[in-house]
């Protein structure tokens, strides 16, 4: 069977390593018209074979979310046919309702990022797309299912403030998140929401609390002998690295579920108006000319002929 599912994570990737969880084909890195995609790993379980993309730390290398080219990773990950993808990241807690260690089905995000490639047409209105839902409620249903089956309990609905990075935010713009409705911050899951809906592929992201955020949930002092300069104890520390494992153990589970059933969402038709409107042609891959991300360089490539001779049900 063809992976259909992949995975974007950091330190999960090296649980699956330790536990034996991440057998099967390392298919080095893959370039596209949006850079290069450094690694992907396809996981060969039987009956459900999974893709799985470091993020961040490869054990080789690390870098902060921001440096992350996560055009290249969902391009090449759509060419290999995958249509839903888990992210899968840490948070830190702004209100008083998560601990450190507890895992978010996150639902909602405001995206405070400033310098990410936010759209796969920069120059072209065909990434004019609704937001909602802003995660695949197929993908966010299967996890939550497969967390329930290991008896795991999480959140199912919390607003995450995603910030650019790399640095932790200050105390006075935690506040100011708190105030805007934000529940948890992190560095991940923009542009990711938004550039797989351009591609009209699923995404959810799935979150674990490592940290309280300054003035937040618990506040402390800066100490440099622990994670995040005090932010988080070695007790609490550990608590997130059982979480990690259970998150490791628990992709196998989710590509056997999506597998197994239908998806009910239409996150594979969002693109269908702007196809319409802009003459995109029916292959995917020929939405984007060589030099995209260079101003003005963007041309419509389906031209009249091609419109006229595709069927009408594969333009509608």
């Amino acid at each position: 069977m063809a992976p259909t599912l992949a995975c974007l994570a950091g330190a999960a990737v090296g649980r699956m390593r330790e536990r034996g969880l991440l057998t099967g084909t390392d298919l080095g890195g893959r370039e596209t018209p949006f850079g290069r995609c450094d690694s992907i790993y396809r996981v060969d379980d039987d009956p459900a074979p999974f893709y799985v993309v470091p993020l961040c730390d490869d054990g080789d290398h690390h870098v902060y979310a921001g440096a992350v080219i996560h055009r290249a990773n969902f391009y090449a990950l759509k060419d290999l046919g995958v249509q839903c993808v888990v992210g899968v990241a840490p948070a830190g807690s702004i209100t008083h309702n998560y601990n450190v260690g507890e895992i978010v089905l996150v639902s909602d995000l405001i995206d405070r990022t400033t310098r990410r490639a936010q759209t796969f047409f920069e120059t072209c209105g065909a990434g004019v797309l609704r937001q909602f839902p802003v995660f695949c409620p197929s993908v966010r249903k299967a996890l939550g299912e497969c967390l329930a089956s290991v008896g795991c309990n999480y959140h199912n609905d919390s607003t995450l403030m995603v910030t650019e990075g790399p640095r932790l935010e200050t105390p006075a713009e935690i506040r100011w998140l708190a105030a805007a409705g934000g529940e948890l911050v992190s560095h991940h899951f923009a542009p990711e929401a938004f550039l797989a809906k351009e591609l009209e592929m699923c995404f959810a992201g799935l979150s674990y609390v490592a940290n309280y955020a300054e003035t937040g949930s618990r506040y402390r002092p800066f100490s440099a002998k622990d994670l995040f300069g005090g932010l988080t104890t070695t007790n609490e520390h550990d608590r997130v690295d059982r979480t990690i494992d259970i998150i490791a153990g628990l992709m196998a589970q989710v590509s056997r579920r999506l597998a197994d059933q239908p998806l009910a969402c239409e996150c594979d038709k969002t693109m269908r108006g702007a196809a319409k409107k802009f003459g995109l042609h029916t292959d995917w891959r020929r939405w984007f000319g060589p030099k995209l991300t260079a101003p003005g360089a963007y041309r419509p490539v389906a031209t009249r002929e091609d419109i006229a001779s595709a069927s009408a049900e594969e333009i509608s």
